[in-house]
C-alpha cells in the first residue's frame, strides 16, 4: 500500500496518528512504499541555424496566490508548512489558514451557519499534544442545512399565498433561493484536528478547494509526526 494508505489505515485502527518510531518501524519492513515523483520530460533543444539567439517578447506572468494569514509566531518556532483555503463559496473573500509549525499545529478562519458568517475561530494544538488527524467531505453545518430547508419549506406556503396577493410568489421565490443556498452551502471539506484528551475541531473550507485540502493534509501528517517526536 502507499504511505497515505497506510497513515489512514493506522489512524482507523489505533485512533490516533502513528509514532515516528512506528512510521520509521513500518517502512523499514515495507509495509507502504514511497511514491516515486514523476520524472521531468527532457526538453530537447531546437536546432537554430542562425548563431544569433531569437529575441523574447513574451512577458511573464503574475502567480496569483491566495494572501497567507499572518500568525503570531513564539519564540523558536519556525512555520514548516502553510496553506490558505477559501471558507465559503459564496463568501470568497473569508478564508482559514492552516499552519505546522517546529511547535504547534494552528487553524484559523470563520464559523459559519449556513451561509451566515457567525463569527472567527483560532485553534492551535502544540507538538505531542495531537492524536489525530483527519479530512472530510459533506455536511458539517447540520443546524444549516436544517435552516435552508425550513425557508425553503416556507417557500410553497408564500407561492400558495400568490393568488391573494401576487406579490407573496415573488417572496417566495427569494426565499426559495435563500434556503437551497443555505442547504447547499452547509457542505464543506474539514480538517479535523483531535488531542489526547479527546476534544476535537475542525477547520472548513468550501467543496471546490477540498483536493487542495487533501494535498495539505497528506503533506502535514509526516510532519506533524516527526515534529511530535522531538517534541517527546
Amino acid at each position: 500500500m502507499t504511505k497515505q494508505e497506510w497513515l489512514e489505515y493506522f489512524q482507523a485502527v489505533n485512533d490516533r496518528i502513528p509514532t515516528a518510531e512506528e512510521y520509521q518501524a513500518a517502512q523499514a519492513s515495507g509495509e507502504f512504499v514511497e511514491e516515486a515523483a514523476p520524472a521531468a520530460a527532457p526538453q530537447q533543444q531546437a536546432y537554430n541555424p542562425v548563431a544569433q539567439p531569437a529575441p523574447n517578447y513574451a512577458q511573464p506572468q503574475p502567480v496569483m496566490q491566495q494572501p497567507a494569514i499572518a500568525f503570531q509566531l513564539m519564540e523558536g518556532e519556525e512555520i514548516l508548512l502553510q496553506d490558505t483555503f477559501t471558507a465559503s463559496a459564496i463568501f470568497r473573500w473569508m478564508t482559514t489558514s492552516v499552519v505546522v509549525t517546529n511547535k504547534r499545529f494552528v487553524s484559523r478562519g470563520h464559523r459559519f451557519l449556513g451561509i451566515i458568517p457567525v463569527g472567527s475561530f483560532e485553534l492551535s494544538y502544540f507538538q505531542g499534544s495531537l492524536a489525530s488527524l483527519d479530512i472530510e467531505r459533506g455536511m458539517v453545518d447540520p443546524l444549516g442545512f436544517l435552516i435552508g430547508v425550513v425557508v425553503a419549506f416556507y417557500s410553497l406556503v408564500l407561492f400558495m399565498m400568490g393568488a391573494i396577493a401576487p406579490i407573496m410568489i415573488l417572496a417566495g421565490i427569494l426565499l426559495l433561493v435563500i434556503g437551497v443556498v443555505m442547504a447547499i452551502a452547509s457542505f464543506h471539506g474539514v480538517i479535523w484536528a483531535r488531542n489526547y484528551g479527546g476534544a476535537t475541531s475542525g477547520a472548513t473550507c468550501s467543496l471546490g478547494e477540498f483536493n487542495r485540502l487533501k494535498k495539505f493534509y497528506n503533506d502535514a501528517l509526516p510532519l506533524i509526526i516527526s515534529e511530535s517526536q522531538k517534541a517527546e
